[in-house]
């Protein structure tokens, strides 16, 4: 008798152990696909904001820097541009980094320095909430004023309006003309309005900046000319840095689509690994829970023929199975749910590439192939508890 005891209890303990397992298995397949499903939205959305960034009628053409690299002065963007006036914009910056700024009120800060043209910012659709823009005068005189983003004008001077302020830059003194409008932070988390733009003449003459531009924005005032304008424009940048049509060194042009399927290759494989992985652990897990269940019910064949000799239903004895099998499904895709938005929340940038987006659509996404695959291993095992004749369970036993 209390070896029998001793094996119905080790019985017992298997039988938690193994649906323990499956709930295990059901809640990792869960997470996971919860964190790959982020995962490609969030470079969908990125996609979504180079498109924003760069317009349907606009590219970038790139030079390179460094000695042996190509490059263009202030002059020859402006002789191109006067070339181009009727067909299209044509506009550069210069950047700098951790740029020191002082506010008259004792405030100081280090930002990103945009020495911008005229041009820049209706190219990049970004205008000004408060205040007035860089004008062409401004260009002309060189003069000291400047535009600040969200991020500088709130630790500056708080929610008092910037415009009309004094705003000293390296030791130059500039007068606040506009406040652009916030653009927020991207998907990685990079403050986009954390700069200063001031006229590409000013930071040439008065903050030191070299005069060698290696990015040049287009936009072509009719869409369906966007080919041609842009090739003509990149062979007129290369008159004028004296290269020919085979050189080499001749820049490289982006144009909106290009830009956002460069961006997908560079995580596409990062994302066909992670919804591999996925895939193949929701299978795992109705696998490993329809074998838990099978192996429940070979255990408990006595008690099923007992209760099916005493007048339960094959309905009846399905139910019972499936309703632990539904709890302990409901349990894993629970703690998946959790898994998964921890696994967006702690992967690291530098590992996927792309800071992953979760939302309640991927929530909803991520668990439902699992709870599919957990539901299809529940009646096919609660099918086979109900097929159980009375008779030959308790024989067997």
């Amino acid at each position: 008798m209390r070896k029998t005891t001793r094996h119905a209890a080790k019985a017992a303990v298997l039988e938690c152990g193994r649906l323990a397992w499956a709930g295990v298995m059901v809640a990792v397949a869960t997470g996971m696909t919860i964190a790959a499903i982020a995962l490609d939205a969030a470079a969908r959305l990125n996609v979504s904001r180079i498109l924003e960034g760069f317009g349907p009628s606009t590219a970038l053409i790139l030079g390179s820097p460094g000695p042996e690299g190509m490059s263009w002065s202030a002059g020859q963007i402006a002789e191109v541009r006067a070339a181009f006036a009727n067909a299209a914009m044509v506009g550069t910056y210069k950047m700098e980094k951790q740029v020191p700024v002082r506010a008259a009120n004792g405030h100081a800060l280090q930002t990103t320095l945009y020495a911008v043209d005229s041009t820049t910012g209706e190219i990049m659709g970004l205008g000004v909430v408060q205040g007035q823009s860089i004008s062409e005068d401004d260009q002309r005189n060189a003069a000291q004023v400047c535009l600040l983003g969200l991020t500088p004008s709130q630790r500056l001077f708080g929610n008092s309006p910037p415009v009309g302020e004094t705003l000293v830059i390296g030791h130059s003194p500039f007068r606040i003309k506009g406040l652009l409008r916030p653009l927020g932070p991207t998907e990685l988390g990079v403050d986009r309005d954390d700069f200063v733009w001031v006229p590409l003449s000013t930071g040439l003459a008065r903050l030191g900046l070299d005069n060698h531009m290696t990015a040049v924005r287009v936009k072509v005032h009719d869409i369906r000319d966007v080919g041609s304008v842009v090739s003509n424009v990149t062979d007129a940048l290369c008159r004028s840095a004296n290269l020919g049509a085979g050189d080499r060194s001749r820049p490289r042009v982006l144009f909106p689509r290009q830009a956002a399927e460069r961006f997908l290759a560079t995580t596409r494989t990062t994302r066909r690994t992670a919804m591999l992985l996925a895939g193949g652990l929701v299978l795992g897990s109705a696998v490993v829970l329809a074998a838990a269940l099978l192996a429940r019910i070979r255990a408990r064949r006595r008690e099923i023929g007992l209760k099916r000799a005493l007048g339960a239903t094959a309905r009846a004895v399905a139910s019972q199975f499936a309703l632990e099998a539904l709890l302990m499904t409901t349990l894993g895709v629970g703690v998946g749910v959790g898994l998964g938005t921890g696994i967006v929340y702690v992967a690291p940038v530098s590992l996927v590439g792309v800071a992953p987006h979760i939302s309640l659509l991927s929530i909803v996404l991520g668990a439902a192939p699992t709870t599919c695959a957990a539901l299809v291993a529940t009646v096919l095992a609660s099918s086979a508890a109900a097929r159980l004749a009375p008779a030959a369970a308790l024989r067997d036993t």
